[in-house]
């Protein structure tokens, strides 16, 4: 199969939970900290209470996170 065929990560989970909105960000709050969370990244990689400081804490560096590791496809 073409590589162009088979479907990323996150169009798989797009289409197996529509209702979903998997390009909004999740707020996070832990005693170190608040973050914007990334649902694809928390979907393949999972997260811990530690790491969530390190999170996008604006908007626009979520924005960024998006457009570097998420980028929307032209087959969506």
């Amino acid at each position: 199969m073409e590589r162009s065929m088979v479907p990323s990560f996150e169009e798989a989970l797009e289409r197996a939970y529509p209702k979903i909105e998997w390009r909004l960000p999740i707020r996070m709050a832990a005693p170190q900290g608040t973050g914007l969370g990334c649902r694809f990244c928390i979907a393949r990689y999972g997260i811990k209470a530690h790491e969530i400081p390190a999170l996008p804490q604006t908007i626009a560096e979520f924005h960024a996170h998006m457009k570097t590791f998420h980028p929307i496809r032209a087959s969506l």
